[in-house]
């Protein structure tokens, strides 16, 4: 199967903005409240459809049901892709919220799937934080008193961020991502999020939007405690990529130009995506010139590849565990 690119999923909330368009690229309207762009997706409801080739306009879950081996290799017993890949623009922060583990959450959803994630910084401003867990010392008995106080910020783990700099969030992390953050995130497919506490906003109609209070406390993982930022390690492989994430869920590297290399093939799926600069895409069939903001699957069963990295190019290769 050939490389394919898909048309993307574009999302508002409110604490968006419309930096996906000016920095991105990504077709929006005249709304000031963008907020993520899902390139890569295969969710009940929320699927991706392949731009150009000849799958073209063809749903990703459509070509996982017939094309199983050919698309995705050892996963191929898997029914929906296994990686969810978007790209956020927080004009002000999100909520303080936890995702589940699998099999976490009420009676109800006793089934369902855990999200793990990781975020890349692409743009910050200079006073933009993130919150990734719990400091030294508090659970979620000391986190419930301080909500009720109104001063959940004294229980979390607060970073100071910047472009490049990367996070991974096991399931029951506690976190929020703050204000002026544009990021790239690779994740479990899923799409359950606990609200613990949402700065006491009204969304678009004038209400309070629900919060999750008891839910996200049982979801939360107190083993976790604060979590650091990433340190990437150097990587001996063609292209000199750099690895930002390995665990159960996912593995992500990190290419900077300027190279030109062979992508390997091995038996799985890779998601790139963009992040700076332009990169080139080709085989013999096809070629896919991409700059900031594009994604392209890169199917088990592909032919040879060649990556072509220009000169400012930035460039995430992510993997299913």
């Amino acid at each position: 199967m050939q490389p394919m690119r898909f048309h993307p999923l574009v999302k508002r909330a409110l604490w968006g903005g419309r930096r996906l368009h000016t920095l991105l690229g990504k077709p929006i309207g005249s709304e000031n409240d963008y907020a993520e762009s899902w390139e890569i997706a295969d969710l009940p409801g929320n699927v991706s459809r392949v731009l150009g080739g000849e799958h073209e306009g063809r749903t990703l879950h459509d070509l996982v049901r017939e094309f199983p081996t050919e698309l995705m290799g050892r996963h191929a017993s898997l029914e929906r892709f296994p990686l969810l890949v978007k790209f956020l623009d927080a004009q002000i922060p999100l909520s303080i919220q936890v995702h589940p583990n699998h099999g976490d959450g009420p009676d109800s959803l006793h089934d369902i799937q855990g999200k793990a994630e990781l975020w890349v910084i692409i743009e910050a401003l200079p006073e933009s934080q993130i919150a990734v867990g719990l400091t030294p010392g508090v659970g979620r008995n000391e986190l419930r008193e301080a909500l009720a106080d109104g001063e959940p910020l004294s229980c979390l783990n607060l970073i100071s961020v910047s472009a490049g700099d990367a996070v991974f969030l096991p399931p029951g992390t506690v976190h929020f991502m703050g204000a002026g953050i544009v990021a790239a995130e690779v994740q479990q497919p899923c799409d359950i999020t606990y609200r613990l506490d949402d700065w006491g906003r009204l969304d678009r109609q004038g209400h309070p939007r629900d919060l999750h209070f008891e839910e996200a406390l049982a979801a939360i993982d107190e083993s976790l405690g604060p979590i650091p930022l990433i340190a990437p390690q150097p990587l001996n492989l063609p292209g000199r990529p750099e690895l930002i994430a390995d665990n159960l869920y996912f593995q992500v590297r990190r290419f900077f130009g300027e190279d030109t290399f062979s992508f390997p093939i091995d038996d799985t799926a890779h998601v790139l995506s963009v992040l700076g600069g332009a990169v080139q895409v080709q085989s013999e069939e096809s070629c896919h010139s991409l700059v900031m903001g594009d994604s392209i699957l890169l199917p088990a069963g592909r032919p040879p590849i060649q990556i072509e990295l220009g000169p400012e190019a930035i460039l995430i290769d992510a993997v299913a565990g």
